[in-house]
């Protein structure tokens, strides 16, 4: 647990222990142990940092005031949910799960599902988009996204391999049309995901890198959503078998 939220994120530790065991059936069979290349942590800040005083950031800042974040409407403060909770529907501090059988998971990430690009995560989120979309009774969602951080956006430089903590998050704003099919959603929601810039790694370092005081500050005044999705895709964990 100290490894974990000290040193590295659990994608860093599912390196970590892979390396190990690698490295220790090498020594059992008296092989060489030969491991991928490892790319700096400092390399990553280093570029994260020019790149939030960079021409490029000014650009992405104008895409986050562009959002229509004031359309939204809050989820807390949804129009049944005070009604809701008067009648006992909701329980304070109520926890609610829910499990995928294995014919159902199994459907969910067949070729007949993921295709025209589509992913496992996109289908995820386009079901928080509009289970939001609902409660709230807007087109218009806002969320907060917190993802692994290791995405290839710079070139030369992969953190795929290298073990520290690189999660991050960023906000997402997504408009939804009823009158559109499940599947039309998932593309709609997809594509205004990937216009997101520096796959929402450039938010985070405007906020925090960027040395123009009134970029930070504009930054800072970007609304914060009610809601968080903690969620990275199991692809991510494939590091090994």
């Amino acid at each position: 647990s100290i490894l974990n939220h000290a040193i590295s994120d659990g994608i860093g530790i599912v390196i970590f222990f892979k390396e190990m065991f690698t490295r220790y059936l090498c020594l059992l069979a008296g092989e060489r142990v030969e491991l991928p290349t490892k790319q700096a942590v400092s390399d990553y800040a280093y570029a994260l940092h020019h790149y939030a005083n960079s021409p490029d950031a000014q650009n992405e800042l104008e895409y986050w005031k562009a959002q229509p974040f004031d359309q939204c409407t809050s989820i807390v403060d949804y129009p049944q949910g005070w009604e809701d909770n008067k009648n006992g529907k909701f329980v304070k501090d109520e926890q609610v799960c829910a499990t995928l059988g294995k014919n159902f998971s199994d459907l969910l990430l067949s070729d007949k599902i993921l295709d025209k690009g589509i992913s496992v995560s996109q289908i995820i989120y386009t079901a928080i988009a509009k289970a939001m979309s609902k409660l709230s009774q807007s087109q218009y969602v806002h969320f907060n996204l917190i993802h692994n951080g290791r995405h290839k956006i710079f070139p030369g430089l992969d953190v795929s391999e290298t073990v520290a903590w690189f999660t991050t998050d960023t906000e997402v704003m997504l408009e939804l049309d009823e009158s559109h099919s499940i599947k039309e959603s998932v593309l709609v929601c997809r594509d205004q995901m990937n216009r997101i810039p520096m796959s929402g790694m450039g938010l985070r370092a405007l906020q925090f890198l960027s040395n123009d005081k009134d970029t930070k500050s504009q930054i800072d005044n970007i609304r914060t959503a009610d809601i968080k999705v903690n969620y990275i895709p199991p692809d991510i964990f494939s590091v090994g078998d």
